[in-house]
């Protein structure tokens, strides 16, 4: 028998964050993943939705549900082809705003996937995410955002001490590709404003990294701990 302790705990915690409980349908679970997955993208100055003022995002969020219910044969074709479509520059909305969007609604989905299933296995969604998502979890993508470039940084730093960097950071100064120092956003392009070719280069040459010494790994692994580590590291340098 499940500890009910346990399972009132985490469907508070599912319903504080999503506003999902147990018992939820898949359309809602998406919807509420993509949500949540579209204000990570374009907050904090990370879109500029001047260019528009009437622009809510509906359009992209469609897109991303009409995609999620393709089937996906090849994930980095999928992952590569949903991006481009919903890369809009001429409306402020780059690249790198199209994978914040994607990676984060294939992480909360994730998320909510693995707290139900753990009390509602014959839930549609956890179905759902099983049979289409869950045999491509080594492939998931990494949300790219300043959290993880920190971390990104330090973990390079703190493992390999080669003059050069390995993992592809797109570096606004040029003194700064031959040697390490400190992390400091300003150094780096904001994510925000990466075009495809900045945005591979980062996750592939990142994931490379995070697998050198097992290739196994799932980056999505290392992104959850990597992420948390440096929001608390954050929180007591304030």
């Amino acid at each position: 028998m499940q500890n009910n302790e346990f399972r009132n705990a985490s469907r508070f915690l599912l319903f504080t964050y999503f506003g999902l409980d147990f018992n939820v349908d898949k359309t809602e679970a998406i919807k509420k993943a993509i949500d949540i997955a579209y204000n990570d993208a374009t907050l904090m100055g990370a879109f500029n939705t001047k260019k528009d003022k009437n622009d809510n995002g509906e359009d992209r969020k469609n897109k991303v549900v009409k995609a999620l219910e393709d089937q996906i044969d090849d994930f980095k074709k999928w992952h590569s082809d949903l991006c481009s479509d919903l890369e809009d520059n001429d409306k402020g909305f780059s690249f790198g705003n199209a994978q914040k969007l994607v990676n984060m609604t294939i992480k909360n989905m994730h998320i909510i996937y693995s707290v139900i299933n753990e009390f509602n296995p014959d839930n549609k969604f956890v179905s759902f995410f099983k049979e289409r998502f869950l045999p491509h979890y080594s492939a998931f993508h990494i949300p790219v955002d300043d959290y993880i470039l920190e971390a990104a940084w330090v973990l390079e730093s703190e493992n390999d001490k080669r003059d050069s960097k390995i993992i592809k950071f797109p570096i606004k100064d040029s003194a700064c590709k031959t040697k390490y120092g400190k992390y400091n956003s300003e150094k780096i392009t904001r994510w925000s404003s990466w075009n495809d070719e900045t945005y591979y280069a980062f996750q592939n040459s990142l994931k490379d990294f995070i697998r050198k010494d097992n290739p196994e790994k799932s980056p999505l692994d290392w992104e959850y701990d990597a992420w948390i580590a440096t929001a608390k590291k954050r929180k007591d340098q304030k």
